[in-house]
């Protein structure tokens, strides 16, 4: 078998807890429905699913005491008779902090759908990429109408002048972020457009 990896359209998020569930409102409002990833058949009650990113949220804005170990967040978005998926995880990245120290930690929401689907050889000898859109010629169409909300009520966050990772935030969660012992130990400050804009 082939080694080629495939590529995705992804966007990474951190947004409220309340700002989440409104996510999920729409999802379920377009015909979605999540699975957990633990379990291959399981579908995510949306209580539990709104509960567990809560617990990453909470834990990962904590103001008091830096958790470097967060509740795992991961979940796959369907939705029936559309066999492309979303993956919704908890992404871990590395920061480095004032003690000298540094760790990959989770810090936000990361939603990705594969752009390709891999077709095998006819002797089962290798296989190939194709466009998904081939195969389901709705799915970039799903992933912009299920992003496209995030992107707008969120902005780059920024460390040393640059982009952190691609990752969007929002007013409020910037707001939390910028109280919680996770940025106050670190080495470079975050930073965020929502701080000169006055509110907008």
């Amino acid at each position: 078998m082939g080694t080629i990896k495939a590529g995705f359209w992804t966007k990474r998020f951190l947004i409220t807890p309340e700002e989440f569930s409104e996510w999920v409102k729409l999802c379920q409002s377009e015909g979605f429905y999540f699975r957990d990833n633990t379990s291959k058949q399981a579908i995510i009650k949306l209580t539990n699913l709104k509960s567990e990113y809560n617990d990453f949220y909470q834990k990962r804005m904590d103001s008091n005491m830096y958790h470097l170990r967060l509740p795992t967040f991961c979940a796959t978005l369907l939705k029936d008779g559309f066999q492309n998926s979303f993956h919704i995880v908890a992404k871990k990245y590395r920061f480095f902090y004032k003690n000298g120290t540094n760790a990959l930690d989770d810090f936000c929401i990361e939603i990705s759908s594969p752009k390709s689907y891999a077709v095998t050889s006819g002797d089962g000898t290798y296989f190939t990429y194709e466009d998904i859109l081939e195969k389901e010629p709705f799915a970039k169409e799903y992933f912009d109408k299920l992003t496209q909300p995030l992107s707008k009520i969120t902005k780059p966050i920024y460390q040393l002048e640059k982009p952190v990772y691609s990752v969007r935030i929002s007013k409020q969660a910037y707001t939390d972020l910028q109280k919680s012992a996770f940025s106050k130990n670190m080495r470079d400050s975050l930073t965020s457009k929502w701080r000169f804009d006055d509110g907008n």
